[in-house]
């Protein structure tokens, strides 16, 4: 490593910064970095994939930003995806879309080249670098990170699993110069909760916590005890970590 004080500083001006596109997110986080490595996490059906696609297609996202993202998907099929990434950029719901198609196919054909998904049930830390290698992407997004293949025989416990995945995807963020974000499940801990600090995530322990420099958890209320059948829709977001 350089011994330049002048150099080093000089490197670290030149990462580039993707800015999120939620206000209060920015001012806390001041965007994510080339090279660093977010982990995203939260109940089911909270809205974690929705709320990776709005960062990425929504407005001042990271596609308008000029940035080139690689999404892996395991988890939901990568035309529903795409669908929601469509709607996102327009601002429409997916019957205005229809009914506005042709007025939206520019804006379309203009920003989905930056926009790559794959959907793959069954891969690993090295298939995501060859991916990555093939596409050299600006910011990497696995949805779901905890269901790559750890083919590491060695390693008994499932956090200690986890754990080797998390270092080698951080490790692919430092190596190719992207952002990475890991999107995985919270525990049953979270759950009806609003604030979600990182020791509620999945299977974790200290293992996946250690390896981020960014943990965002996504919490929500519970139902309300007059209306059991009408979720609540507001959304709070914790940063438990940020290095």
């Amino acid at each position: 490593v350089t011994k330049d004080i002048d150099e080093l500083i000089e490197m670290l001006d030149q990462r580039t910064c993707w800015k999120f596109n939620i206000r209060d997110l920015q001012v806390n986080l001041n965007g994510g970095s080339s090279g660093e490595f977010m982990v995203l996490f939260a109940r089911p059906e909270t809205g974690k994939t929705a709320f990776h696609v709005s960062l990425t297609c929504g407005p001042d996202g990271f596609i308008d930003q000029g940035a080139k993202v690689l999404l892996i998907a395991n988890e939901e099929k990568q035309e529903l995806i795409q669908l929601r990434a469509a709607c996102c950029m327009a601002q429409l719901g997916r019957d205005d879309l229809k009914k506005n198609i042709d007025s939206f196919r520019p804006v379309w054909n203009n920003k989905i080249p930056n926009y790559t998904i794959f959907y793959e049930d069954s891969i690993s830390p090295a298939d995501v670098e060859a991916y990555v290698k093939q596409y050299k992407p600006d910011i990497l997004i696995i949805d779901q990170i905890d269901k790559l293949n750890c083919y590491n025989s060695s390693l008994a416990r499932m956090d200690q699993k986890l754990g080797e995945i998390y270092q080698k995807i951080r490790t692919i963020g430092i190596k190719h110069d992207c952002f990475v974000i890991g999107v995985c499940q919270a525990s049953a801990d979270a759950e009806d909760k609003t604030r979600l600090t990182y020791a509620m995530m999945g299977e974790s322990k200290t293992s996946k916590a250690a390896e981020a420099d960014i943990i965002l958890g996504i919490g929500k209320s519970p139902l309300e005890e007059n209306s059991p059948d009408q979720e609540n829709m507001t959304r709070y977001l914790t940063v438990s970590k940020n290095k």
